[in-house]
């Protein structure tokens, strides 16, 4: 799942808070220059929910990145209370 559509169509909390923190994270060619010269992208899975001020404050940054290079591949996942797996 993109960013976008984690914010559009799963967060029901912070959809504010969300877009405002991916507003203004900004990113120099410099910082992306690690994952650009990277051969193979990175695959970050996060298993987030909107609730979590950790998701709110650092899914963004993530998106900003995954949206500025094609070397880093986020898979977003809610957050399943009852998959004790993941829990």
């Amino acid at each position: 799942m993109l960013f976008f559509d984690y914010k559009s169509l799963q967060a029901q909390v912070n959809q504010r808070t969300l877009a405002a923190n991916y507003e203004a994270y900004a990113l120099e060619e410099r910082q992306l220059s690690f994952l650009n010269g990277r051969e193979e992208p990175v695959d970050v899975l996060v298993l987030a929910h909107d609730w979590c001020g950790d998701v709110v404050a650092n899914l963004p940054l993530f998106g900003k990145i995954a949206d500025r290079t094609d070397k880093l591949r986020l898979h977003i996942q809610n957050r399943d209370p009852d998959n004790q797996d993941i829990a």
